[in-house]
This record gives structure tokens, sequence and C-alpha cells, in this order.
């Protein structure tokens, strides 16, 4: 299973129902600004070229929220459901994405998708990309996923989890070992982290180093030529 790099065409098999088809009719139709970001479900479908759960919206984020809202509500085939919702020629889309993140069905889906990002993406890839993000979220996201996701940790509460809330159909497939790569992909994250800050550390110490064999040398030429 390959990963789509970011830029690239991702070409999705439709479904009987035509929904993926109409999902990205709607996606279409959002404007340039304000930016946005498709989350969620649907977008772990797009990133590894695959549609391994059907998903029964979109979501997206952006930063100025309200200001997308109203540029997308003045088209006559969107209504407006709330704030943070529309339906777009018949489909949902939620804007932010859906506050219910704890709901069961939620969090099974979540493990779910979670797994197949990390399981249809180049390990050494992924992990060099979360370690270069801001050292705090890196060290968040590492940690997180070896909590929940290791062996010596709580990957059997999760993987209990998985199988008792989602809904997926493949869900069965999905073995405890199998997640487990998801908290070695939390592991890699944090000794790259921790061989980046040893590496910062011994460049800094060589810089002070180096800056006082230079001062010391500097001294001794001043002095040499009377200058001291």
């Amino acid at each position: 299973m390959a990963s789509s790099a970011p830029g690239s065409s991702v070409v999705l098999a439709d479904d009987r129902g035509g929904r993926i088809r109409s999902f990205v009719t709607a996606l279409d139709r959002f404007p340039a600004e304000p930016r946005w970001l498709l989350v969620g479900g649907f977008a772990v479908n797009v990133r590894i070229a695959q549609i391994h759960r059907l998903t029964n919206d979109i979501d997206t984020i952006s930063a100025d929220q309200a200001a997308l809202v109203e540029v997308l509500a003045r088209a006559s085939d969107v209504d407006q459901v709330s704030h943070a919702q529309l339906v777009v020629s018949g489909d949902p889309v939620s804007i932010p994405r859906r506050i219910d993140s704890n709901h069961p069905n939620k969090v099974g889906s979540d493990i779910h998708d979670l797994y197949r990002l990390v399981a249809g993406h180049a390990f050494d890839d992924l992990a060099q990309s979360l370690a270069q993000t801001a050292p705090e979220l890196a060290q968040w996201v590492g940690a997180t996923l070896v909590k929940w996701f290791s062996p010596d940790e709580d990957l059997r509460y999760t993987f209990a989890r998985l199988q008792r809330l989602s809904t997926s159909l493949d869900t069965r497939a999905i073995g405890e070992g199998d997640l487990a790569i998801v908290g070695e992909l939390g592991a890699a994250v944090l000794a790259l982290q921790a061989r980046r800050d040893a590496d910062y550390e011994a460049a800094s110490e060589e810089w002070s180093g180096s800056e006082g064999e230079l001062w010391e040398s500097t001294a001794r030429d001043g002095l040499d030529t009377g200058q001291g």
C-alpha cells in the first residue's frame, strides 16, 4: 500500500452509492481562500490512495472558520445546518471537525484510521517528518503513540477498543500485533528527537570550546605583538 505525496494526483475507486465521487465534487467547490485542510477519515483515504473504510461525511479545518463557512454558504445548493456544518449538494461537510471526538464510534474509527495511515506510509519518512516538527509537538506525538500502541504500555486496551467500537468491515483483519507498528513509530520519533537534541548539545559545546580557543589565541597574538 503506497502513500500519496503532497501535491500528487490520487485516483480513488468510487463506491456503488457514488459517495466518493460526491465527496470529491463537494471538495471541488471549496475556495482557495481562506485556506483549508481536509482531515478525518476521508483524508486518510486520500493519503493512502485507497478507500480503507467509508465515512459518512468529510471533515475540514481552516484558520478562519467563519469566513470559509460564509463563502461556501453563498451557493444556492449549500445548506448551513449550524455554524460548523454544511450540506454541499447533499453531502455533509463539517467545519471544524465534529466535537464528539470521544464518542465510542469515533474512537474506534480514529484507531483504525491511524493504523492504516501508518501502515500505508513509508515508515522512516513518516518518522522523520514527525520528528522535524516543533520539539514539543514531536515529543507529545511520540509519547502518545508509545503509550497507547506499545505492548509494554496500553496496546491491549487500545486493541480491545478497536475491536469493540469500530464498525468498519475490515477491523477484524487487524491484529493486536499489527497495531504495534504505531507504537514503534512513536518510539522512532522519540529516538530521532533525542538524537537531534544530542547533536545540538554537542555542536553547542564544540562552538563554545572553539570560541574560547579563539579568544585565547587572539589574546596571545595581542601580547606577542605588544598590543596587550
